[in-house]
């Protein structure tokens, strides 16, 4: 399967300020004397590993959701053609008419 890598752009910065909060609380509990609030570090380090580590789980959560009927079938842009030729398989063995034996 195919992974359409999201342009950073596109990141909900919800997310982004979320993982750089989650950053920021570990830093802080593993090196308290490094100042976390403002500055190069926080300007660079930490914001750009929040924007990566968001980009990583966009991916991680459209790679798990693409593994669902159900999403493919609310979210088509989910779908490959490698996933659907499987799905496809998949609902021929399922639903093809069983013979009866005489």
């Amino acid at each position: 399967m195919s992974i359409e890598i999201t342009s950073l752009s596109q990141l909900s910065p919800d997310k982004v300020q979320s993982m750089v909060a989650t950053l920021s609380q570990l830093m802080a509990e593993r090196h308290p004397e490094v100042e976390l609030t403002r500055g190069v570090f926080h300007d660079l380090v930490l914001y750009f590993d929040g924007l990566l580590n968001a980009a990583i789980q966009e991916n991680i959560d459209r790679v798990q959701q693409s593994n669902s009927l159900l999403k493919i079938t609310e979210n088509p842009s989910l779908a490959d053609p490698t996933t659907s030729c499987l799905f496809r398989q998949i609902r021929l063995l399922l639903y093809r008419p069983r013979q009866q034996k005489h």
